[in-house]
């Protein structure tokens, strides 16, 4: 049995030239802290990254929708205080 690659590495890019990107673990540890999501933060080819480990049969397309929302609001929130 060949498994679905199940690992989705990413980063937070700036949303313009002149805004930089949000701090990664501030938006991890915003996600991490809402309870219902877990990341980790890696380094792919030298730069950070968070990483998604989807595991669960139970995940849904809702699920990934909540953490993409919970991801662009800790974006949000992160850049902000920054």
């Amino acid at each position: 049995h060949d498994p679905p690659l199940h690992i989705v590495c990413f980063d937070a890019p700036a949303v313009a030239p002149d805004r930089p990107a949000a701090p990664l673990h501030t938006i991890l540890d915003a996600v991490i802290a809402g309870g219902t999501a877990w990341l980790s933060q890696v380094a792919l080819d030298g730069r950070p990254a968070l990483r998604a480990c989807i595991t669960s049969y139970r995940t849904s397309d809702d699920t990934i929708t909540s953490l993409r929302r919970q991801l662009v609001a800790a974006r949000s929130d992160a850049r902000t205080r920054a």
